[in-house]
């Protein structure tokens, strides 16, 4: 059975109609993600849920948008966000291309595919194991230069919560840290979303590449 068009993502039911106004720190929006040197630049937006993310930041970006996100009912209510009639305010040329219905954990991506991979409140559905996994399966659809950019819930006085009622588990900055160095993934960026609810878990959001030797070397 699907999930409800609020569930544990969204973290309180009650803040959906507001949640687009929370997506993206405005930083963000203009920082530099990715060095890939791509004229035509491609992004997976994994957790997509409804599409919101897709709709209002990266469509404006990148040319080539793929969708990916298990629940039935929100990549159809995000196929008709995204490739409706409906009127846009992205450049006619960016697309949604592809609509994957498919848990993180059984998704590989295309190799070389993508500039940008963003994966927002969907490690929190993932083992560690699956999620190590996951992060090797991304490093191979990464263009030369690519990035992940992860956004999640994060803890703060203990090292991680688990919810039993939607199988969830919310992890500390420390222990999502431990999860990137694991994945040998090297951490560019660590940012605490502000302006965030205060009844409502902190968010981080994370670009992190691949570590190479030579920036292995650099960390020295």
């Amino acid at each position: 059975m699907d999930a409800p068009l609020c569930d544990g993502r969204n973290q309180v039911s009650s803040s959906c109609g507001r949640f687009h106004q929370w997506q993206t720190p405005p930083d963000w929006q203009t920082r530099p993600m990715a060095d890939t040197k791509s004229s035509h630049l491609g992004f997976a937006d994994c957790g997509a849920g409804v599409g919101r993310v897709s709709q209002n930041l990266l469509l404006h970006h990148f040319q080539e948008v793929d969708v990916v996100e298990p629940s039935h009912h929100y990549i159809e209510s995000a196929r008709k966000a995204l490739s409706g009639s409906s009127a846009q305010s992205w450049p006619s040329q960016h697309k949604a291309v592809n609509f994957y219905k498919v848990g993180l954990e059984n998704w590989t991506p295309h190799s070389e595919r993508y500039d940008v991979i963003w994966i927002q409140w969907a490690l929190l559905y993932l083992t560690d194991d699956d999620a190590v996994a996951f992060f090797d399966r991304c490093k191979a659809g990464l263009k030369r230069g690519g990035v992940i950019v992860v956004k999640e819930n994060i803890c703060k006085h203990t090292e991680f919560v688990v919810d039993k009622e939607d199988s969830s588990l919310t992890r500390s900055n420390k222990y999502m840290l431990q999860l990137f160095a694991k994945s040998k993934m090297l951490v560019m960026y660590n940012v605490l979303q502000r302006n965030f609810p205060k009844e409502l878990f902190p968010v981080r959001m994370y670009a992190i590449k691949p570590r190479t030797v030579t920036a292995d070397l650099s960390q020295k």
